[in-house]
């Protein structure tokens, strides 16, 4: 019995030490979803104000999550990132729809690489293979009596994943039984929400966790929903 807790607390270890880091990615993209969002919409855009008024958006969010890449540490994200800032910046100049629409969808290749990179991020770091063998050279009583440094910060987020735990009902009811459009909307009005508060700067950490597990818990249901919108 004592060896399977031993394996048990090591694993979660291992996991609660490379959380801080890819909550630091998850944030920046979740921001560079919401540049790949306002890009579409300013390619989609039927005149050239317009296209670069979503493009300001998108540049806008783009340059106060640079510190969030720096904190990811992902080099190869970080490139795709500032590739497609300089194209944002480059289709906020052009003077025709037809080049901004060019440089706009050379942007949005980069956003996409650069978040297809967040995601793979954590198997460049290897966080899962020679982390867990040394952990299980450690007692397990040492390890379970032993006060972390991140314990504090574990706390605050169980107690907002606990509170969020009648969110994630309520928006199944809703789900289940509300007509789908009108689901839709409601989700997407929480999302969009969430998004436009992880942009916002100097957010707390509390509000910062609350916001990215609210976006989360809500694209599951958005995604369960499906784009009735459109039907």
């Amino acid at each position: 019995m004592k060896a399977h807790y031993f394996v048990f607390y090591s694993l979660l270890l291992v996991l609660f030490s490379s959380f801080e880091i890819s909550e630091e990615c998850e944030y920046a993209g979740s921001n560079m979803g919401y540049v790949k969002s306002q890009t579409q919409k300013a390619i989609t855009a039927s005149n050239v104000n317009e296209s670069h008024f979503m493009a300001y958006k998108a540049l806008n969010a783009l340059e106060k999550s640079q510190k969030l890449f720096d904190d990811c540490g992902c080099s190869d994200a970080f490139d795709y990132m500032k590739e497609a800032l300089n194209q944002l910046k480059l289709a906020t100049k052009s003077a025709t729809l037809e080049e901004t629409r060019l440089l706009l969808n050379e942007s949005l290749e980069n956003t996409i690489a650069s978040i297809e990179a967040i995601e793979d991020h954590e198997n460049h770091k290897g966080s899962y293979g020679t982390d867990v063998l040394v952990m299980n050279t450690v007692d397990s009583e040492d390890i379970i009596h032993t006060p972390k440094a991140s314990d504090k910060t574990y706390d605050f987020k169980q107690k907002i994943d606990i509170s969020l735990i009648s969110y994630e009902a309520s928006l199944q009811t809703v789900v289940e039984t509300v007509n789908c459009k009108e689901a839709y909307a409601f989700a997407m009005r929480i999302y969009n929400h969430c998004e436009a508060q992880l942009l916002k700067e100097n957010l707390s950490e509390g509000k910062k966790y609350y916001n990215l597990r609210t976006k989360a818990i809500t694209k599951e249901a958005l995604d369960q929903i499906g784009d009735c919108m459109a039907k």
